[in-house]
């Protein structure tokens, strides 16, 4: 008989237990990371980064935004599952594909957003903490057609907030513990200091 692998007999809890659990004073090194890592791919002479705020209802919200690879529908729905990453090999001296989303989440309970645009297209996905599911979902939003899905066109609406399609980029939006969190001015959770520099 060969070996058997193990499996994970709960992995809600599982899921639960790692985000709970996680460091949250890396939270903002490794969305930069991220981004840095995704602008060097691409092309010589728009290699680039942003950090500024998104406003959400009157609240300021903190997000990094990079040119590189786009991603595409299925690409934002794998990339926002745990230990799971897009266009980097993951390994157990580098990249574990969980850092940025579980101290994001740890600390963003009430989404992070995530659009990309990849070939013209712009498609958006929020992961965060759903209470009546108690564990962490890609949250459904009803589209025009009366159909739910969690990964979605937003090309018109990323067109009319001044996004230019002409080129991959993607961004990323912490929301937060609340509605009125204002992650821009305590990105790592209501009434933390964080060190400015």
């Amino acid at each position: 008989m060969k070996s058997e692998p193990l499996n994970i007999r709960d992995k809600t809890f599982l899921i639960n237990r790692t985000i709970q659990q996680a460091p949250t004073t890396t939270l903002i090194r490794e969305f930069f990371k991220n981004a840095e890592e995704s602008a060097a791919l691409a092309p010589a002479g728009n290699r680039r980064i942003r950090i500024y705020p998104v406003d959400m209802e009157g609240t300021r919200k903190l997000a990094f935004w990079n040119t590189g690879q786009g991603m595409g529908p299925e690409e934002l729905r794998q990339a926002t599952d745990l230990s799971s990453s897009i266009n980097k090999q993951l390994g157990l001296d580098g990249n574990f594909g969980i850092g940025a989303k579980v101290s994001g989440l740890a600390v963003s309970k009430d989404g992070i957003r995530y659009r990309s645009c990849k070939e013209g297209s712009v498609h958006e996905v929020t992961i965060g903490y759903d209470q009546e599911a108690q564990t962490y979902v890609r949250f459904a939003v009803q589209l025009p057609d009366q159909t739910y899905d969690t990964v979605y066109d937003v090309t018109e609406i990323a067109k009319k907030e001044g996004f230019d399609n002409s080129f991959d980029w993607t961004e990323v939006v912490l929301h937060g513990e609340s509605p009125d969190h204002d992650t821009m001015a305590e990105p790592l959770g209501k009434g933390k200091e964080v060190e400015r520099s």
